[in-house]
């Protein structure tokens, strides 16, 4: 058996010399409580062009939406970089149509004698008058019940973060991600942190993790960036305060010693 390291990072989009990944999906939007949940044909391309680079784009046809992506993804001495951006166009029943731009950066770097993965999987910056599809879903939903649309946050910028740590050989894994995004249409950050361990004991694997949120974003009064005002409102309107802790326990063992043996799982929230 021959065991040896490579020098190297990666992100998801990177791919080998020629190698080419392509999709392409048609359906409804699935996302819970959509009273009516949109149409959309969404296509990827990517394109491994040399051994450091890739380049991919993609494009997105929905109910009043289109939005298009394009890209690239490079392995450097100090880590695996990606950028990208992405424009869409927005329009929702009774509202001005809108149209912004999101720019996109991903960094990941594996430091292979301590075992330690870290990854800042995106910063994202979108313009004010930039709406995602599931925003552009929400929005069209909020106006079909006759809600206002102010009460669907526009996110301006998030930041995430991932660091696995191994432990060494049968001894697990420890991981801590998190994530902070602010809003165009809302004052104060909404932040997610959590923390975990997995391992696995004689084919019996399992994770305990627990998870923080931590939501203080206040509703702003000016305009709902979509060409209407906002119903009148004291000028700041706290979202309730909201912190949850989220503790969870799952174990998963095979019922037998076959590769195609099935699996009995069990978690505790």
């Amino acid at each position: 058996m021959k065991r040896f390291s490579l020098t190297c990072s990666s992100v998801p989009q990177l791919l080998r010399p020629g190698a080419v990944r392509w999709r392409l999906t048609a359906g409804r939007l699935d996302e819970l409580e959509l009273r009516d949940a949109p149409g959309l044909l969404q296509g990827t391309y990517e394109r491994g062009l040399t051994n450091r680079t890739t380049g991919y784009g993609g494009a997105i046809l929905g109910d009043g939406y289109r939005s298009a992506l394009l890209g690239g993804a490079w392995n450097t001495p100090i880590g695996a970089i990606s950028a990208d951006l992405t424009q869409a166009r927005n329009h929702a029943p009774g509202l001005a149509g809108t149209q912004g731009v999101s720019a996109r950066m991903g960094y990941s770097r594996n430091f292979i004698d301590s075992g330690t993965d870290f990854s800042v999987a995106a910063y994202r910056y979108s313009t004010s008058g930039f709406v995602s599809l599931a925003d552009s879903a929400a929005l069209r939903d909020s106006i079909a019940r006759g809600y206002p649309p102010d009460g669907v946050r526009r996110q301006r910028s998030r930041m995430d973060l991932s660091v696995n740590q191994r432990l060494g050989e049968g001894l697990g894994l420890l991981f801590v991600t998190g994530s902070t995004r602010d809003f165009w249409n809302s004052r104060g950050h909404e932040t997610e942190f959590s923390a975990g361990y997995n391992n696995s004991w004689r084919g019996i694997s399992y994770s305990l993790s627990v998870q923080r949120t931590r939501d203080d974003v206040l509703s702003l009064r000016e305009n709902d960036g979509f060409g209407l005002p906002f119903n009148p409102l004291p000028a700041t309107t706290p979202a309730a305060s909201r912190r949850d802790t989220h503790l969870s326990f799952t174990v998963s063992m095979p019922l037998g010693r076959s590769s195609g043996a099935p699996t009995a799982t069990g978690m505790f929230n």
